[in-house]
């Protein structure tokens, strides 16, 4: 099973635990001595520069076009997190999911040109 199956798993059993569930963090080590750490259940993410970047470049487009109202870094991610799950809520979920999948295949792909 791959790490991150592992931490899957871990996931989901502590999602199963009653509430409170307590914060935890796993760190996963591999026989050859490498190690993955991973929290579970909600934590802020960790942002690339590329996806701050994003973030930044939405919010100057879009805080001119609802001006005088005052935006806000973290009201683009709200706003985009709340467009996905109404799609979701609509019976968008093959839609989303295959727009997903080719966002990670295309992540994937650019962060392989860049590897050695």
């Amino acid at each position: 099973m791959s790490v991150a199956e592992q931490a899957r798993q871990f996931g989901l059993a502590w999602e199963g635990l009653p509430d409170p569930r307590p914060p935890f963090n796993l760190e996963i080590f591999t026989p050859l001595g490498e190690h993955e750490f991973f929290l579970l259940g909600p934590h802020a993410p960790n942002l690339t520069r590329n996806e701050v970047n994003l973030v930044h470049q939405l919010w100057l487009r879009l805080s001119d076009l609802v001006r005088p109202e005052e935006l806000h870094h973290h009201d683009v991610v709200h706003f985009a997190l709340n467009e996905v799950k109404q799609e979701l809520t609509q019976g968008k979920e093959q839609d989303v999911a295959q727009r997903l999948k080719e966002h990670l295949i295309q992540n994937k792909a650019q962060r392989n040109q860049t590897t050695p």
